[in-house]
């Protein structure tokens, strides 16, 4: 899941000289305001590139139902296979700044075709991602089986922080066919966090579901990846709780207040905090 962690302008010595009751009202409003504002985007720009590649998979599996067979040439006919199917991922590919690669992998593993930055498509280089734990993606008001979204990881492709979208192609007699897989850029989530400034010192901090850092003011860490897993704020996200909390920052190296939100379907989670 998704953490959002925004910082709300109360420094905890000013929470003593007011009424807790009415601060921790003022912090709930400006929280669920916030929350309101950022979970919403975060979760229809996953959304958007979910639907990209059901619509990818609906145009693969037109595009294999209309190809001739041949029945003499059989090599001719993967030739044809791979063009057509190679043709539709550049497309796609071409279609969204945010997508580092798009892979395709027939059901027999015999066909393997990549688009990305660096258009590698050796069959030593092509990713497989078994090293991923990837969790059920649901954006939706419904679930749909086959689609699946990993925590962040280092893209091999521009060795930037990226996470990987992976969908199974399924037949209407739930026969699963091929897998296509797009690694997306997380600019877009860290653009929205970064215009966040809130109050004193205050700032917004993104977590995937294993509580590694998506965005942050700390750059250094969204290049590493950090693991913020074992701060209480991040735990109570990952938890799937969405409130108002008092934890230290390693960040600041202050305590801070801080409001935090699960973002349901992703597994993400977001905080604002504040000294």
């Amino acid at each position: 899941m998704f953490v959002l962690l925004i910082p709300f302008g109360f420094s905890i010595s000013s929470l003593y000289q007011n009424s807790w009751s009415q601060a921790q009202q003022s912090m709930l409003e400006k929280h669920q305001l916030i929350s309101q504002a950022l979970i919403e985007p975060f979760t229809l720009f996953i959304s958007s590139r979910q639907k990209s590649l059901a619509a990818l998979g609906k145009d693969i599996i037109t595009a294999k139902s209309q190809q001739r067979p041949y029945f003499v040439n059989k090599q001719k006919q993967k030739e044809r296979y791979e063009h057509d199917i190679t043709r539709l991922i550049n497309k796609y590919y071409n279609s969204y700044e945010d997508l580092v690669s798009i892979s395709y992998i027939s059901a027999d593993k015999e066909t393997k075709l990549i688009s990305s930055t660096t258009l590698n498509k050796s069959e030593t280089d092509f990713p497989l991602y078994s090293d991923l734990p990837l969790t059920s993606l649901n954006t939706g008001k419904k679930s749909y089986r086959g689609n699946f979204i990993s925590p962040v990881f280092i893209s091999r492709f521009n060795n930037k922080p990226v996470v990987l979208l992976k969908r199974h192609l399924i037949r209407e007699d739930n026969e699963t066919l091929d897998t296509i897989r797009a690694e997306v850029s997380l600019n877009y989530i860290d653009t929205m966090c970064s215009k966040i400034n809130f109050g004193h010192k205050g700032h917004c901090a993104t977590v995937d579901q294993t509580g590694h850092v998506i965005s942050h003011p700390n750059k250094e860490w969204m290049r590493e990846i950090r693991d913020l897993s074992k701060l209480l704020v991040v735990k109570k996200m990952m938890a799937g709780l969405s409130g108002t909390t008092e934890f230290y920052s390693p960040f600041i190296k202050e305590d801070m207040v801080a409001g935090y939100s699960a973002i349901p379907g992703l597994g993400w989670g977001g905080n604002d905090s504040s000294t």
